[in-house]
């Protein structure tokens, strides 16, 4: 039996991939013109599974990527990426990101239409806005930056803002006092999740700087990621080697919360808040927030994936995102 594997988002060994891109070369290389329906298998011997070529192509693009950023190969690589536009939902781009998307778009060589990707991290390929609005973001960062004589924080998606800040007082609106934001809130490795968001509550707590890689290695996390228990472990050890007085450290359900009390959490000093989901339904995800409105019925994510990026999503999809989870999705830390 030969299985498709083109949609399915398994990661194969980077060795098995190596393979392919070698058999590929060659091809190509005696004159061969593969098709995007050709198939490409991960074991030429067995002939058991295979990709298509277009999917193929998508998977070199990351490879390389990978290899342009970090300077070395990456150990594996996810077949199949289900990415998804975030044209209309108000996020902002930090300037860091958009540089990068800029230096691409100019560098490339082909053909640009108003529904062609631009993505905001190539390494992972897992949100992407179109070249239509890629372009209104270019004008209103050319804008500001003419008018300010400097480059802008942040470019958003949408037309309405390229600025530092964006701080509409709302008597219920709630935001926290302290968080990374711009380049820093982005994670250093696919599977850093968890120590960018406790990097984030412990700055939020404390004010100092913990590098993901210290906290991943304080976590056990593997490329599997880490599980709730070792993430309080590491949190309760580092407040209490500080010399803070923990109040609360633990995991709750978002029932046992609701959106109100979040809120006021979010905003107190004293307590820092993350979450646990399943994001866009498909990955276990852990993540943190520096704002939430009630009246909006929004949450502001401090999303540290595609190079990082302040997402602004709605109650009822992030409340999906925690369903999905089906586990406690709330961790409050608290101390004196």
């Amino acid at each position: 039996m030969v299985t498709d594997l083109t949609n399915n988002e398994k990661k194969i060994d980077i060795k098995i991939f190596k393979d392919m891109k070698s058999r590929v070369n060659k091809y190509i290389e005696q004159g061969g013109k593969p098709i995007d329906e050709r198939r490409i298998y991960l074991d030429y011997d067995t002939k058991a599974e295979y990709v298509l070529y277009y999917k193929y192509k998508n998977m070199l693009v990351r490879y390389n990527a990978y290899v342009s950023k970090y300077n070395k190969e990456p150990t594996s690589l996810q077949i199949s990426v289900n990415a998804g536009p975030i044209d209309d939902k108000n996020v902002k781009v930090p300037l860091e990101t958009f540089l990068d998307m800029k230096a691409r778009v100019d560098a490339f060589k082909g053909t640009l239409n108003d529904t062609t990707h631009v993505y905001l991290n190539m390494t992972t390929m897992y949100d992407y806005i179109n070249y239509s609005t890629y372009k209104n973001m270019l004008k209103n960062y050319n804008t500001f930056v003419s008018k300010n004589k400097r480059q802008p924080n942040y470019i958003t998606t949408t037309t309405k803002s390229c600025n530092t800040t964006i701080e509409i007082p709302n008597a219920d609106c709630y935001k926290n006092p302290r968080y990374y934001s711009n380049g820093n809130m982005k994670q250093e490795t696919l599977w850093y999740c968890s120590a960018n968001m406790v990097q984030q509550i412990l700055y939020e707590l404390t004010g100092v700087y913990y590098s993901e890689s210290y906290l991943a290695k304080k976590m056990g996390v593997t490329k599997s990621g880490t599980g709730p228990n070792e993430i309080v472990a590491c949190v309760k050890n580092i407040l209490q080697n500080s010399g803070y007085k923990i109040k609360t450290c633990e995991w709750k359900y978002f029932d046992d919360i609701g959106w109100n009390l979040l809120g006021k959490m979010c905003q107190d000093p004293k307590i820092g808040v993350g979450l646990h989901s399943v994001y866009k339904l498909r990955w276990g995800h852990y993540e943190a927030f520096y704002k939430l409105c009630l009246s909006k019925e929004k949450i502001y994510i401090l999303n540290s994936l595609s190079g990082g990026y302040l997402e602004a999503r709605s109650f009822s999809t992030m409340k999906s995102y925690m369903n999905a989870y089906r586990g406690k999705s709330i961790l409050v830390v608290e101390v004196e």
